[in-house]
């Protein structure tokens, strides 16, 4: 669609955006031609071709865009090697193995890439 990570959307057809979680609903039920957002400090539009709206609605998927979040745990399951490996409620991780990480979606993208392997968390 154009959107990057990072992208702070700012209105849908120039209609600012109050609620962040009736975006993807405003985009599909309203049919939305633009996406006004700030990218590395400037304002940006991002055009929305038609047939974009007709593949989410064809694939049932309303959660194309996501809010951003800082890694910060807030809890473990019973059975957690975070937790084992000491990992601590409230700790924020900003690095993995060296790589420095801003939010969730970053770090999940990252550690598949350490499957069965020894991790070196930076936090």
């Amino acid at each position: 669609m154009g959107l990057r990570n990072g992208d702070k959307i700012i209105s849908v057809d120039n209609i600012v955006v109050e609620d962040f979680s009736k975006i993807p609903a405003q985009i599909i039920l309203d049919r939305a031609k633009s996406i006004q957002v700030e990218r590395d400090g400037k304002h940006i539009n991002v055009n929305i071709a038609p047939e974009f709206i007709g593949k989410i609605i064809k694939n049932k998927s309303p959660d194309f865009i996501k809010p951003r979040f800082p890694f910060e745990i807030g809890g473990f399951p019973k059975k957690s090697a975070a937790k084992d490996a000491g990992l601590k409620v409230d700790d924020k991780i900003i690095g993995l193995n060296g790589k420095w990480i801003n939010y969730y979606d970053e770090f999940r993208d990252e550690i598949v890439k350490y499957k069965n392997k020894t991790i070196k968390f930076q936090f």
